[in-house]
């Protein structure tokens, strides 16, 4: 009986082992990249990163919105930066393939990332909650929006400017945080400028929205603008 456990335990070890080597050597072998299935954000920049430890190749289906730039003898250090056409800033899905070029037996990886616009707009605290304002509009030109507010219709409160980004159903929905994954990059950060959010020039931030507080009109006409790469939007509170 002790035999037959020791045989069952030293076959369960070498099937594990096994497995863990097949697992290895697949990941080792397999060029498969990060953000794969993920939505990335309209002028966003994102590190395709990978297991992979063979020389790979790229092919940018979709160059018109995706550049790409990478240590041209390895194919590693894959960098993506989005950015959609001005006269077309819909939700469009890309598609990249890597290549296993050290073993052409491997099949090539095609993966698809989904680019959504975005734009500001501006929430007010209602309780623990914040709701949308209605009154609010946003315009578009030459792929920059702006969306306007105004003090005479909103009063005093707290509020918000917030990243919002386009789905696929026609709405927007706020954008929690850029993805943790761009930690890799030193230029990530997004651009928040106006005095209104306490960015007197120009502070880089991960936030994705200010607050604010309004006790009386403000005395001008209040901007605030936010990048992201390559990629810039505003919004305004007038009197």
């Amino acid at each position: 009986m002790k035999t037959t456990r020791l045989f069952l335990i030293v076959a369960a070890i070498t099937m594990l082992t096994t497995s863990c080597e097949e697992l290895l050597d697949s990941l080792s072998k397999n060029p498969v990249f990060e953000f794969t299935g993920s939505t990335v954000y309209d002028g966003q920049t994102a590190f395709l990163g990978t297991t992979a430890t063979c020389k790979i190749g790229w092919t940018n289906h979709n160059p018109e919105i995706v550049d790409l730039s990478y240590n041209e003898e390895t194919g590693k250090e894959c960098y993506a930066t989005f950015k959609l056409p001005v006269t077309a800033k819909k939700v469009t899905k890309v598609s990249l393939t890597a290549t296993n070029l050290d073993d052409s037996s491997v099949e090539p990886y095609k993966g698809d990332i989904t680019v959504a616009p975005w734009r500001l707009a501006l929430y007010k605290k209602n309780g623990k909650n914040w709701e949308r304002i209605a009154n609010q509009t946003t315009t578009e030109t030459l792929g920059v929006s702006t969306t306007v507010s105004s003090y005479a219709k909103i009063s005093n409160g707290t509020y918000k400017v917030q990243m919002e980004y386009l789905t696929s159903d026609g709405s927007y929905k706020e954008i929690g945080s850029i993805p943790k994954r761009l930690a890799k990059l030193e230029s990530h950060d997004i651009d928040w400028s106006g005095k209104l959010v306490g960015a007197d020039g120009h502070v880089n931030s991960k936030d994705t929205y200010k607050e604010f507080t309004l006790t009386e009109a403000p005395a001008s006409t209040q901007m605030v603008v936010v990048t992201l790469g390559d990629v810039q939007h505003i919004f305004t509170l007038t009197k």
